[in-house]
């Protein structure tokens, strides 16, 4: 790991104790939509998402009557309540990523889209630890009177994310203010994920909510409204 890691690590908790953890439990609030326009896409209003640490997989609970939507690397699996049949959706490779960029989601291919792009929140920094990633310190980024140390994220091929290379921007406490990236093969505009309201779940700092915004290619933010703003409530780990 780089030495500005270690630190953001061990700012968020530590290594120690997340390597404990296996499961995010939490309700999601959303509001707008995670990709950039034209992008339209059907609502998702899980009451509940758990989110494994370990696997890529991602489960949201739509609604009071049991219903829920897995979703993997390859497939989003609608399955009803007990008695009902379940709908399986194949998801060919880096096919959701590109429709985002594009502006043409449906159901399974938002859920695709929100869970990983979610899950990538709640598991970063700790997930640069692993095998197959690159981190790269790179010039300094100065914004809202502060200057964030800021990182090239490359990540292995066998991982569902928007990017393949992302940037993380961290504070002077070395905590996460920002990710950058562009989804699927989108050129020029990009996306930022803003990050607050940190809180302490099980040991590890948590930010709460997330702003994603439109960006140009230098990572400046472009005027107009928020694509998303995504919130988590009542979040826990289990262990």
């Amino acid at each position: 790991m780089s030495s500005l890691l270690d630190e953001v690590v061990e700012a968020h908790g530590g290594l120690g104790r997340w390597n404990t953890l296996s499961d995010l439990v939490t309700e999601i609030q959303m509001e707008g939509h995670i990709c950039p326009p034209p992008a339209s896409s059907n609502e998702i209003p899980p009451r509940r998402a758990f989110f494994s640490l370990r696997q890529q997989r991602i489960v949201f609970l739509t609604d009071i009557s049991g219903d829920y939507i897995m979703v993997e690397p390859d497939l989003v699996s609608f399955l009803a309540r007990p008695g009902g049949q379940p709908k399986i959706f194949p998801v060919s490779e880096r096919t959701p990523w590109v429709t985002c960029s594009e502006g043409n989601l449906d159901l399974p291919r938002t859920a695709f889209v929100l869970g990983f792009a979610i899950r990538h929140c709640v598991t970063a920094p700790f997930l640069y630890t692993s095998p197959g990633f690159t981190v790269e310190e790179i010039e300094p980024w100065h914004e809202k009177d502060e200057t964030w140390r800021v990182v090239r994220i490359g990540f292995p091929p066998e991982l569902e994310v928007p990017s393949r290379v992302q940037y993380a921007y961290y504070g002077a406490d070395r905590l996460l203010r920002r990710t950058r990236y562009t989804p699927g093969r989108a050129e020029g505009t990009g996306c930022a994920d803003y990050a607050s309201c940190y809180q302490e779940i099980n040991g590890i700092l948590l930010p709460l909510t997330h702003e994603i915004v439109s960006c140009d290619a230098a990572g400046q933010e472009l005027p107009g409204e928020p694509l998303a703003r995504i919130r988590l409530q009542n979040p826990f780990f289990s262990e």
